[in-house]
């Protein structure tokens, strides 16, 4: 069973403890050094030096591959900044009114299609590093790194399966649903320079090989920062607590994440479908309750509005040969939530959602219903409806409305679930006669 984030990962042994404490150690040596050589020009060539070996030493305790390797030495950093002015043709500055103005004209003429230069991301990979150390993140090893991509469905084997990963000599992405990827665009996408998007949009995640960590897409222009006149690089805060959060598994990082940057948990759900965390999963109810209820969805029962449940409850996964993903964490969460007024609004939701899949006729339905083919409505429908049925019962309630009229008139649904033996779910199959009984007790 894979351990649930916020469980503390325990090393295997004392001896990769110390380790672990060394890289750490040498990591953060090598910021204050950095820090030292910046304040004293006169030692600048001999801290530099210095730095470099103990950069390749914490290079050294990760295990980092030599073909991963990137300098720490400040050369990169004036390659950084010059590299982003002139592909920016900016420059960073410390002033909201210079920012303002600048804002002002971009409006003014448009925003192009920005997209992720490879040659900065090189550069940028070790500064981001070394500010994740400074600011508390615990380098993870490689082994590490795998188990967690692997209870993200993305490890080096499984994200092989997936066409819209992109692979580079240092690290990998992934399309956010948050930050705007559809699966549509997948299921559409035909061209090269369709793939090309995909590639190098900044819709991305960036998982970085051998320094082990997770970053947004590294535009980092706005890590370059001006502070009382001298150039600093500096992670944004959610990228940071993401990074302690996953890797770490820092409650107080989970906290921030909850209270500032709640899209970055949203995206671990939503897009990697990590559906093992119950704090994660209750801030997704509570989202979506709150997407419910803006919409005013409760007074107008429509097909159209159930665009809350996008990729919550199913999701495909537009492999070779594409798959739905029933995220059953999520289910079994809700049946944890107390049962009240507000909760008891999940019961119409569910059952109107069930009800939908089962239409024969999408036209009028949200967008999102028609990229599950009949089978695969049909077998969300049947995990809604067991959870329904279980969520009811809380209430004092029997069966679930839309299943129990779907078991009545529609025979090919009732001869698939038959033929699919009920999805292996425990009982269901019992739920599904004791429902058909009854209708034939009371003449249904």
């Amino acid at each position: 069973m894979q351990e649930s984030l916020l469980q503390i990962t325990k090393g295997t042994s004392k001896q990769n403890d110390l380790s672990m404490k060394k890289t750490i150690l040498v990591a953060i040596l090598g910021v204050l050094l950095l820090t030292s050589s910046q304040k004293h020009p006169a030692k600048k060539i001999s801290m530099n030096k210095q730095k470099m070996a103990l950069a390749l030493n914490a290079q050294y305790h990760l295990g980092i591959s030599p073909d991963l390797v990137l300098p720490f030495d400040s050369a990169g950093m004036d390659s950084l900044l010059s590299g982003y002015k002139a592909f920016f043709d900016v420059t960073p500055s410390d002033s909201a009114g210079e920012e303002e103005e600048e804002e002002e004209e971009e409006e003014e003429e448009g925003e192009d299609e920005i997209c992720v230069d490879e040659r900065m991301v090189d550069i940028y990979i070790p500064y981001a590093f070394n500010d994740l150390v400074k600011h508390g993140f615990k380098p993870i090893s490689n082994e590490q790194f795998e188990q967690r991509l692997a209870e993200l469905g993305i490890d080096s084997v499984q994200r092989k399966n997936l066409p819209y990963v992109f692979d580079h000599q240092h690290y990998f992405t992934i399309p956010s649903c948050v930050r705007g990827w559809s699966d549509r665009t997948e299921s559409e996408r035909k061209s090269l320079n369709d793939e090309n998007y995909v590639k190098f949009s900044c819709m991305n995640d960036f998982f970085i090989k051998g320094y082990n960590f997770i970053s947004s897409p590294p535009m980092d222009i706005e890590s370059v920062r001006q502070i009382h006149g001298k150039m600093c690089f500096r992670l944004s805060n959610d990228i940071i607590h993401i990074n302690r959060f996953l890797f770490n598994n820092d409650k107080e990082s989970f906290l921030w994440l909850c209270k500032y940057a709640p899209l970055w948990l949203k995206d671990l759900f939503v897009t990697y479908g990590y559906d093992k965390n119950e704090l994660i999963n209750r801030q997704m109810l509570k989202r979506m309750m709150q997407e419910l209820k803006s919409d005013m969805w409760e007074s107008d029962l429509r097909e159209t509005r159930l665009g809350f449940m996008y990729n919550t409850f199913a999701r495909k996964i537009y492999t070779q040969k594409p798959y739905v993903a029933i995220r059953e964490g999520l289910f079994k969460t809700l049946l944890q939530l107390p049962t009240s007024d507000k909760n008891s609004l999940w019961m119409d939701v569910l059952d109107f959602y069930g009800e939908t899949l089962l239409k024969k006729d999408l036209s009028n339905c949200a967008y999102w219903f028609s990229l599950f083919t009949k089978n695969e409505r049909y077998m969300i429908a049947a995990y809604t409806a067991y959870y329904l049925i279980k969520l009811r019962e809380k209430y004092n309630r029997k069966g679930a409305p839309f299943y129990d009229d779907a078991l009545r008139n529609d025979n090919r649904f009732r001869q698939y679930l038959e033929k699919q033996h009920y999805f292996n779910l425990p009982g269901f199959d019992k739920m599904s006669e004791n429902i058909l009984n009854y209708n034939k007790a009371v003449g249904q």
